[in-house]
């Protein structure tokens, strides 16, 4: 209770620049960001203009992968194993001329 009282005291009456009250955005800001749009959003589209879409998308689902099968070990011994028969598989079947 002290310390809001305090508080009342010592605040200023009248908004400041660095209060809540003055930072509050006005229909000038709300106009800007209707043409404009989410600031967020524009920079995640430049983002993307700046990027080769195909090989950040393919590194961010290697990077969810590795997750994945860091999170769950029994999960990933299968993955590997799968993996390592069925190219093992493949190879055996190939013929001897196209080595």
């Amino acid at each position: 209770m002290k310390r809001r009282a305090r508080w009342r005291r010592t605040s200023p009456s009248k908004p400041t620049k660095t209060s809540p009250a003055a930072c509050r955005p006005g229909p000038r800001t709300d106009a800007a960001v209707r043409k404009v749009g989410n600031a967020t959003r524009v920079r995640e589209e430049i983002y993307w203009m700046n990027t080769v879409r195909p090989i950040d998308t393919i590194w961010q689902d290697l990077k969810y992968a590795a997750r994945l099968l860091k999170r769950d070990k029994g999960f990933a011994v299968a993955a590997i194993l799968s993996l390592a028969l069925g190219i093992d598989a493949n190879t055996a079947n190939l013929p001897a001329s196209t080595v």
